[in-house]
C-alpha cells in the first residue's frame, strides 16, 4: 500500500483545490478508505504559493525526502517514489544538491550514486547526471563506465533477470 510523506495540512489543501475527495489518516498503517500519511511539519503552509518557487517549498521537499530515507533505512518502508522537486527552490533554501540522486547519495552514505530509471520494457542507468553537456566528457571514465555496468548488472539480477542484456550508448553517435 501507499504512504505519503508530507505535510498533511498541505495535502488536505491540495485535495480541496483539486476537488478530489480524499480522507487522510496519520499513520504508516493502511486503513481502508483513507490515505496513509507520515506527517512532516514544515513552514511551507504559511507561504504556499501554488506554481511558485520559494525557499519554504524547497525546504519542505528536502524534509520530506529526508524523512522518507530515514523510514527506508529503518525498514519501516520498502521503497521511495518521489514527486518532481524544484532544484531551484531546494537550493534557495540552502540545500545545495543537484537533485534527488545527489541528495539520496548523501543521505545513504553513497559517494557516487547512480540514477536508475525503469519500466516494463526498458531500464536505463546514467553514467553521469545533472551536468552541463560540456562537462560530461570529463566525467566519463573507464572506471565509472565499468562501475555503472557492474551496478546495473547486479541490480537486474537481484530483481530476477538472470542474464541481463546491457547496451552502452556513447557520446559519439558512431560509438
Amino acid at each position: 500500500y501507499l504512504v505519503i510523506i508530507g505535510d498533511i495540512k498541505i495535502l488536505i489543501k491540495a485535495s480541496k483545490f483539486l476537488k478530489i475527495d480524499l480522507k487522510f489518516h496519520e499513520s504508516l498503517k493502511n486503513k481502508k478508505g483513507f490515505v496513509s500519511v507520515v506527517h512532516v511539519k514544515t513552514s511551507v503552509e504559511k507561504k504556499l504559493l501554488l506554481g511558485k518557487n520559494n525557499p519554504e517549498s524547497g525546504d519542505a521537499s528536502f524534509q520530506y525526502i529526508v524523512r522518507a530515507v530515514d523510514l527506508a533505512l529503518s525498514k519501516d518502508i520498502v521503497a521511495i517514489v518521489t514527486a518532481p522537486i524544484s532544484k531551484f527552490a531546494m537550493q534557495s533554501a540552502g540545500h545545495l544538491f543537484n537533485g534527488h540522486t545527489d541528495l539520496l547519495g548523501k543521505l545513504t552514505g553513497v559517494k557516487e550514486p547512480f540514477m536508475f530509471l525503469t519500466s516494463k520494457e526498458l531500464s536505463a542507468i546514467h553514467v553521469t547526471d545533472h551536468l552541463s553537456l560540456q562537462n560530461v566528457p570529463k566525467k566519463i571514465t573507464k572506471r565509472r563506465i565499468k562501475e555503472t555496468i557492474i551496478t546495473i548488472n547486479d541490480h537486474l539480477k537481484q530483481i530476477g533477470i538472470k542474464n541481463p542484456k546491457i547496451a552502452v550508448a556513447g557520446l559519439n553517435p558512431h560509438a
